[in-house]
């Protein structure tokens, strides 16, 4: 029987990672997390590719689209803001977390600071990874020994995370994942 404390990131991230440049257009951003079904793409630099420099998620680009579509550009010499470089849109600091830590781990820290994604870095800080939530619903998903661990542990007031589970699980029976 696992605990929660004894699954490794390492385990259950994704070890291909997205990225684009700062100098790309989130236009492009957006269209390759379309072409690739993903909900983000990492950011890096061109001098230190190894390093998450920043994220852009489907909801950084919707809130540019509407934003977008509300104030168009009125002339044809002002430009799209899908054509401007992520490095105007992108979150810093990017949150990220050790190959070496717990789905535990990720999982304090995805609520704590409100994200879904994270990217994974090892003892170099060299990205090697990245973990979403539902890779993290996954891991607890495929030990059910794990789910009671998880709903004690949780403080008063986390029940929306057990639910989230269990739609995330109810959604993947439904529809697998292309993984």
């Amino acid at each position: 029987m696992s605990s929660i404390d004894s699954l490794a990131v390492s385990n259950f991230m994704t070890g291909k990672v997205t990225t684009v440049t700062h100098v790309q257009s989130l236009k492009e951003a957006a269209k390759l997390m379309y072409e690739k079904d993903i909900g983000c793409v990492i950011v890096i630099m061109n001098t230190n590719p190894d390093k998450p420099a920043g994220i852009i998620t489907e909801r950084d680009i919707l809130r540019v689209v509407a934003y977008d579509q509300i104030y168009q550009p009125t002339t044809p010499h002002e430009i799209s803001l899908l054509d401007m470089t992520v490095m105007s849109f992108m979150s810093t600091p990017v949150i990220t977390i050790a190959s070496n830590a717990t789905i535990w781990d990720a999982l304090e820290v995805m609520q704590h600071s409100k994200i879904r994604r994270l990217p994974v870095l090892d003892k170099k800080e060299k990205m090697v990874g990245i973990i979403t939530e539902k890779d993290v619903i996954r891991a607890i998903a495929s030990n059910r020994s794990i789910l009671s661990e998880l709903q004690e542990r949780l403080p008063p007031g986390s029940d929306y995370v057990v639910e989230r589970m269990r739609e995330v699980t109810f959604l993947e029976e439904i529809f697998p994942s292309k993984r």
